[in-house]
C-alpha cells in the first residue's frame, strides 16, 4: 500500500498492517471500528510534531525576511497556530469519545472540533498567504490596512456556515456554543472591515447591521430557552435578511477581488450563507437586493 506523503504513511501503515486480510471472510465490523479508532490516535500523536515542525520552518523563514509587514504576519500565525494547537487536539479527543461512547453532548463536541479545525485552517491559509508574498507586494497589494482586511474577510467568511448551522438549528439552547461564537466573530470582522473603510459610504450602514443583527441573536437565544418556537421560526427570517443584506453591502463596499464570497451577476446567495425555506426555491435577484438595500 502506497501512502501520499510520510506523515499519512506514519499514521496510518500501522493500521493498514493491523486490518491486512484475504479479503474473503465476512469483516468483523468491531475490529474495524478499533482500526479507525486507532487511526484517529494515531492521527492526534502525530499532530503536535507535525505541527511543531511547521511552526519552526515558518519561524525560520520569517526571520529571513526584510519586510516588517511579512514577518509581522507570520510571527502573528505562528502564535495563533501555538495557542490553536492544544486546543485543537482535546477537541479531537472529546469529539471521539463523546461519540464512541454515545455520551451526552455529541452534536456540541462535533460543532466545536468543527469549529476549531475552521479557525486552524484560516490561520495556515493566512501563514501560506505571507509565504508566497513577494517584495513587490509591499507596495502594490500588501500594507498594514489590506493585510487587516484580508485576515478579517477571511474570518467572515469561514463562519459563515456555523452561524447558519446555529441559526437553523431549533434544538440549540446552550449559552456560547460554536454557532453564537462563530457569530460573535463574523459580527466582530464584518465592524472591523467596516473601521478600516471608513470613506465608504456604507461603513454606518454596516454596523448599525452588525447591531440589529447582534440584537436580533440576543431575543433568538432568549426564544430558545422559553421555548416560543413559533416566534423563533418568525425571528428567522430577520436573521437570515440581516446577514444576506449584510453581505450585499460588505461586497459593494469592498473591491470585489478582495471580498468574492461567490456572488454572480444575478446575486445569488454565497456558499454558506444562510436561506429562508421561501427564498430557496430562487436566487436573489438584483432588484431585490436594491429594495433591500433602501432599509438602511
Amino acid at each position: 500500500m502506497s501512502f501520499h506523503t510520510k506523515s499519512i504513511e506514519r499514521i496510518l501503515s500501522p493500521v493498514a498492517q493491523q486490518d491486512a486480510g484475504s479479503g474473503t471472510e465476512i469483516p468483523d465490523l468491531e475490529f474495524r471500528v478499533n482500526v479507525v479508532k486507532l487511526a484517529v490516535e494515531n492521527l492526534i500523536k502525530r499532530l503536535t510534531p507535525c505541527m511543531a515542525d511547521m511552526i519552526k520552518e515558518v519561524d525560520n523563514r520569517q526571520e529571513e525576511l526584510t519586510i516588517q509587514s511579512h514577518s509581522a504576519l507570520l510571527l502573528r500565525g505562528i502564535e495563533q497556530v501555538k495557542r490553536l494547537t492544544p486546543i485543537l487536539i482535546s477537541s479531537l479527543k472529546l469529539h471521539v469519545n463523546t461519540h464512541q461512547n454515545h455520551l451526552p453532548g455529541a452534536a456540541e463536541s462535533q460543532a466545536n472540533r468543527d469549529f476549531l479545525l475552521s479557525e486552524m485552517s484560516t490561520e495556515i491559509h493566512e501563514i501560506i498567504r505571507g509565504l508566497q508574498l513577494t517584495e513587490t507586494d509591499s507596495s502594490e497589494l500588501f500594507d498594514d490596512d489590506l493585510a487587516a482586511m484580508h485576515m478579517n474577510k477571511a474570518a467572515f467568511d469561514s463562519r459563515l456556515q456555523f452561524v447558519s448551522d446555529w441559526i437553523s438549528d431549533s434544538n440549540c439552547s446552550v449559552a456560547m456554543t460554536a454557532g453564537e461564537k462563530a457569530l460573535n466573530q463574523v459580527l466582530n470582522s464584518a465592524r472591523n472591515l467596516a473601521n478600516l473603510n471608513q470613506t465608504s459610504s456604507n461603513s454606518k450602514a454596516i454596523i448599525h447591521l452588525c447591531d440589529e443583527l447582534n440584537d436580533y441573536a440576543q431575543s433568538l437565544i432568549h426564544l430558545r430557552r422559553s421555548g416560543h418556537i413559533a416566534s423563533v421560526i418568525e425571528l428567522h427570517y430577520n436573521i437570515d435578511e440581516t446577514i444576506l443584506l449584510m453581505l450585499f453591502v460588505l461586497i459593494y463596499s469592498f473591491d470585489p477581488f478582495l471580498f468574492p464570497v461567490g456572488f454572480n451577476k444575478t446575486l445569488s446567495y454565497a456558499p454558506g450563507c444562510p436561506r429562508t425555506a421561501e427564498s430557496r426555491e430562487s436566487p436573489l435577484n438584483l432588484s431585490k437586493c436594491s429594495h433591500m438595500a433602501t432599509r438602511i
